[in-house]
């Protein structure tokens, strides 16, 4: 009897992309893939990611015929080139002055990165063996950062025309996150000598701080000088008197001279905001504003007097003619 071939028939062989992390570069993993044969039959087959893999690559299936090439995913925050991840890490323009370390999640976990004090816009720095591992040792390339420099952030902190003349240390909430996500605070040590809305840079920080001044009752900064409004009575504006006033650097008084009239400015030399920094020794600029008789007061006393002159009229004619001399 004559025996009979059986034809087989020839798998045609068919790579299939699939989207791989770095991490499954990094960690490697077994997956599954679906699929449909020639015979348009649903199927599945799994591969493994073994570390030392590289994207492009193209490896095998537990199905005949199958393989994948490993394309990595256009989310990722990392560009692969042979055994070295690339990245880009924005940061400000006085950590790139001064250098500085900062804590970065790597896929190797969180490690401890340095910024070198100089470096520039578009420079590179290398870190050993942050990279994507090798096959045969399990040792790993590096993980290369493009530094990008943007502006450092400028937080208006407000703080009292004391603190400003005096200068201050002290802790601000601003509107920023520290690295754990938290609140950011910082701590701000200012000399006298600065002024409102002058920005001057945080030691240790990395940031700017621009000065608001509360608003005061009682007087008002203007650049280098203090200006404020002082009420005299007639007595005092004519005859001259001392005064005591609480500046912002502290309490302090003045002479009025005799013979001060309504509205007239008085200077004081150098007793405005203390110099220093890029300010020089302001002056205080007094503004006399003195009490004028009402009439209506007088009225009432002259007629609390015709008809009851006894102890009540007495009391408000003393206090009217302490008002009013």
């Amino acid at each position: 009897m004559e025996e009979q071939a059986h034809q087989v028939k020839e798998i045609e062989p068919q790579v299939i992309d699939v989207v791989v992390t770095v991490d499954d570069l990094v960690d490697g993993s077994t997956q599954r893939i679906a699929y449909r044969d020639q015979e348009d039959v649903a199927r599945q087959a799994s591969f493994t990611i073994k570390e030392g893999h590289r994207p492009e690559q193209i490896i095998s299936t537990s199905a005949d015929g199958i393989s994948v090439r490993l394309i990595l995913d256009d989310k990722e925050d990392y560009r692969v080139d042979g055994d070295d991840l690339h990245t880009t890490i924005v940061i400000n323009d006085l950590e790139a002055t001064y250098g500085r370390t900062f804590t970065f999640d790597t896929v190797y976990g969180s490690r401890t990165l340095r910024i070198l004090a100089g470096t520039t816009d578009g420079q590179t720095s290398a870190f050993e063996a942050l990279g994507l591992p090798f096959a045969e040792d399990n040792t790993a390339g590096d993980l290369v950062v493009k530094w990008e420099i943007e502006d450092a952030p400028t937080f208006d902190i407000t703080i009292s025309a004391e603190d400003l003349a005096c200068g201050f240390e002290q802790d601000f909430t601003v509107d920023d996150v520290d690295d754990d996500g938290e609140d950011r605070v910082i701590n701000v040590s200012v000399n006298s000598g600065w002024r409102p809305d002058d920005e001057l840079e945080v030691n240790g920080e990395y940031c700017y701080v621009r000065l608001k001044v509360e608003e005061s009752p009682y007087y008002r900064l203007d650049g280098d000088h203090i200006r404020l409004e002082l009420t005299l009575t007639p007595r005092q504006a004519a005859l001259g008197c001392t005064m005591s006033l609480s500046l912002p650097q502290g309490d302090d008084s003045i002479i009025i001279d005799a013979g001060t009239e309504e509205g007239e400015e008085i200077e004081y030399e150098g007793m405005g905001l203390p110099g220093g920094q890029e300010s020089a020794q302001g002056n205080l600029y007094v503004t006399a504003r003195i009490v004028q008789p009402n009439t209506v007061v007088r009225q009432a006393v002259l007629a609390v007097e015709v008809e009851e002159p006894g102890v009540i009229a007495t009391i408000i004619r003393r206090l009217a003619s302490a008002i009013f001399s």
